[in-house]
């Protein structure tokens, strides 16, 4: 059974499905709940989901963008206001910034974290998006998400999406990564242009004992491209 709450402008909308540990799903720049579709199903016979519009984005539109470390700041208090215990939380590009930010100033609210092609950029690494490298990325990522993507991408937030972009753009990670101390899972895309792997072996060697998982031919969005596989690795991790 899934349930969904249109949240109040200042509150995040989410819909939850599934019983169990609590996992929480965040999405990336431009996205909703809905990237997680082909995912909430496994996680949901085993842990209660909920997939979570971040502010400015989806059902949570109104809500706005406000800055990385008050988003992650917003969804602590989100998590302690819907009286959960500790979840785990994994977050996909964007997402997963939030959901690292989230595990280095929340700590208590982070059981295990899962880091999906996170728009991350650790010390000593580079990145450079360019619009030759997004392109391929959508065409290849399989049928169904690009019309997915452009229709979130209309109903975002203008401003919010601006600044969002911003804070997935900045480099000032270093202290961030080495004090979270969740067991942390990092999932990355072979193929992915626009967070190249670079950065996921660079998240993987800054966090402590953090595991890193590559998927083959998998580019920005595994858990939509090869949903199956990337379900797998997840459930093993969590399950540990």
């Amino acid at each position: 059974m899934s349930v969904s709450e249109q949240a109040p402008p200042s509150l995040l909308a989410y819909e939850v499905t599934g019983s169990g540990p609590p996992l929480i799903l965040l999405h990336g720049l431009s996205g909703s709940g809905r990237w997680w579709s082909r995912n909430v199903p496994a996680f949901a016979a085993n842990f209660r989901t909920y997939t979570v519009d971040l502010p400015g984005f989806g059902q949570s539109r109104r809500a706005r963008w406000s800055r990385l470390d008050g988003t992650a700041d917003r969804l602590a208090d989100w998590i302690t206001a819907k009286g959960l215990p500790r979840a785990h939380i994994a977050g996909h590009s964007l997402g997963g910034a939030v959901a690292a930010r989230l595990a280095s100033r929340h700590p208590d609210c982070v059981d295990r974290l899962v880091l999906v092609d996170a728009a991350i950029q650790p010390e000593g690494t580079r990145r450079r998006v360019r619009p030759m490298d997004i392109a391929p990325t959508l065409r290849g990522g399989s049928v169904g998400f690009t019309p997915m993507l452009v229709r979130d991408l209309v109903r975002s937030h203008p401003r919010s999406f601006v600044t969002a972009t911003v804070d997935a753009l900045q480099t000032d990670w270093a202290l961030h990564l080495t004090r979270i101390t969740a067991p942390t899972l990092v999932v990355w895309g072979e193929r992915d242009a626009i967070t190249p792997l670079a950065l996921g072996r660079g998240i993987a060697e800054t966090i402590t004992d953090a595991q890193l998982i590559v998927l083959p031919n998998a580019g920005h969005n595994p858990m939509w491209e090869c949903a199956e596989a990337f379900n797998a690795e997840v459930l093993r991790f969590l399950r540990s």
